[in-house]
């Protein structure tokens, strides 16, 4: 009925005359080249005869109605449109024109309700889907009889390679490529059983564009959460740069948000494992403070031991001392009663003793000679026939 109203419709309007003015032919005689580009020109007059041969009055030419539409034709459209609507619920709305919703939740709730008209059109299309997804796997079997590789594409339009080898005895076997390092799949679709999962709705960039809609949104009444899902929004964005934008942004965003954070039982196992650490630091430190403390007392051992060692020393020294001072006034006198060839091999005697004694700590200090300088000293002075002093 809409196409017949519409067809009648324009019929009515092109069958009526395009002819703007009508007139005597006496009124147009001689002045043609006026009323000839009337239609084409904006003259500023059209001039017309007003009396013929005889001299009787000419009627003036008369603009004619511009073409009419029909009312019963487009009243007939108009009621026909409504009635396909009513039958299909589908209403201005669902078509994106301009209704009394509002909200998006009304406009929503409008769309739905002309699913709900049209479903059975939508389930016509799953089930075909369905049908033909069965067809193929009843065929792919019998087509793809020798080992290829074949070409398929993911929801999101990306192209992938699929390697297929009918006479491998398992349905899939993976292994790495020693070439790129990546881990292919091979299918065998002679083995195993197959089913088929149709889903109609909305296509990947549909709920792509919806996604970025939804998420931008989100983000202009929530600024700051641009450092928890701003990677989200650019990819989902389908312009140039996008990806990228999504990756630099990554990298501002803590890991523990984009790992999803740490679970309860992970939680629990860091604050034991910062307990234990506390613990430790603290047996640490007073270990430290032991080892201080008997560094502390082994030094103040050190000094007393050294400090006994030294009195000892002085003891021994004084002793020694007194001993070769006496020995020396002995020999003194005895050179006075004997004479120095006697008194040679008793020297060399008391200086071997010297050397072979105990350390008279003489020549510790710089300048000062040793037991073994005295002895050489000794017997230079014996075999230059010098004076020895003591």
């Amino acid at each position: 009925m809409y196409n017949y109203n519409s067809s009648s419709q324009v019929e009515f309007v092109a069958l009526q005359s395009k002819t703007p003015y009508v007139g005597p032919v006496e009124a147009f005689e001689g002045l043609e080249n006026y009323w000839s580009t009337a239609n084409r020109d904006n003259h500023s007059f059209l001039p017309y005869n007003g009396t013929d041969e005889q001299g009787q009055p000419v009627q003036a030419p008369n603009r004619q109605q511009p073409p009419s539409s029909a009312p019963g034709f487009m009243e007939g459209a108009q009621m026909a449109a409504n009635e396909m609507m009513m039958t299909s619920g589908q209403y201005e709305a669902q078509f994106g024109q301009k209704s009394n919703e509002r909200s998006g939740v009304a406009i929503d709730e409008r769309q739905r309700q002309g699913d709900k008209a049209t479903y059975h059109f939508i389930d016509g299309m799953a089930k075909a889907i369905r049908f033909t997804g069965k067809q193929l796997i009843d065929l792919i079997p019998k087509i793809y009889d020798t080992e290829r590789i074949i070409r398929i594409l993911g929801e999101d339009g990306e192209e992938e390679t699929v390697q297929i080898n009918p006479q491998q005895k398992e349905a899939m076997v993976q292994r790495r490529n020693v070439l790129t390092g990546q881990i292919e799949k091979i299918f065998n679709p002679n083995v195993g059983t197959f089913d088929v999962v149709a889903d109609v709705g909305p296509n990947y960039d549909t709920k792509r564009e919806e996604a970025f809609n939804a998420t931008k949104e989100i983000l202009i009444g929530n600024p700051q959460l641009v450092q928890v899902i701003g990677d989200l929004l650019f990819k989902s964005a389908d312009f140039p740069l996008a990806q990228e934008m999504a990756e630099r942004l990554q990298n501002w965003i803590p890991s523990q948000i984009i790992n999803g954070g740490p679970t309860p039982e992970m939680q629990q196992m860091q604050q034991q494992l910062q307990g234990a650490m506390e613990l430790i630091k603290g047996l640490q430190q007073k270990l430290n403070d032991k080892e201080q403390e008997l560094q502390i007392k082994q030094k103040a051992t050190d000094i007393a031991n050294l400090n006994h060692l030294g009195v000892r020393l002085d003891k021994e020294n004084t002793t020694n001392i007194a001993a070769y001072k006496a020995e020396t006034e002995r020999m003194d006198k005895l050179k006075e009663f004997m004479g120095e060839a006697a008194l040679r091999p008793i020297i060399k005697d008391l200086l071997f003793e010297i050397l072979n004694g105990p350390d008279l700590m003489i020549g510790n200090q710089p300048g000062e000679s040793t037991g073994a300088d005295a002895y050489q000293m000794g017997l230079l002075a014996e075999g230059q026939g010098g004076n020895v002093q003591m």
